[in-house]
């Protein structure tokens, strides 16, 4: 299981990297340029945000199939650990006549249990990091451009400030 989440969290810090790459380029591209036409940053502004969409969906869908796959992982070995533990536990409680196994049994397949969910936790804790795709910031400045150049009646400033007027 960890190498499967490994690689999955590989691939999407480079589909994220990727992502905020042609968003910088996409911003750069328009200052570059210099066109500011509503339509043709209205055009880059849903690319962009199509794109991040896509991302978002994506990266929740690798989620769910990580939970899932998790859950079985984390149960069948749980279950093969607490058999094997059991029967060895049994076998040494027989022999050396100990009373009260069954409690002692109880606790620590809760401790066991606990602990599979605590690795679980973690495997999905390690990917809030790169749940974001960090495009959103680029799509506002769009945004501000779109604003500043074709939404603005008029400019007022003063010595620390300039004011558009909408």
């Amino acid at each position: 299981m960890n190498s499967i989440i490994g690689e999955i969290e590989k691939k999407f810090k480079y589909y994220r990297l990727s992502l905020y790459i042609y968003s910088f380029s996409s911003l750069m591209e328009i200052l570059l340029l210099g066109n500011y036409q509503s339509d043709y940053l209205l055009s880059k502004r849903n690319e962009l945000d199509e794109l991040d969409n896509e991302y978002t969906n994506t990266f929740y869908n690798a989620l769910d199939y990580i939970k899932k796959n998790a859950n079985k992982s984390l149960e069948g070995n749980m279950l093969a650990g607490l058999g094997s533990a059991g029967k060895a536990i049994g076998n040494l409680a027989e022999k050396a006549k100990i009373k009260n196994v069954d409690s002692w049994l109880s606790e620590r397949g809760d401790t066991l249990k606990q602990t599979g969910q605590n690795i679980k936790d973690n495997f999905i804790n390690k990917f809030d990091e790169i749940k974001e795709s960090n495009s959103k910031s680029f799509i506002n400045q769009i945004e501000k451009i779109d604003y500043i150049y074709n939404k603005t009646k008029e400019i007022y400033f003063d010595s620390e400030k300039i004011y558009l007027e909408m």
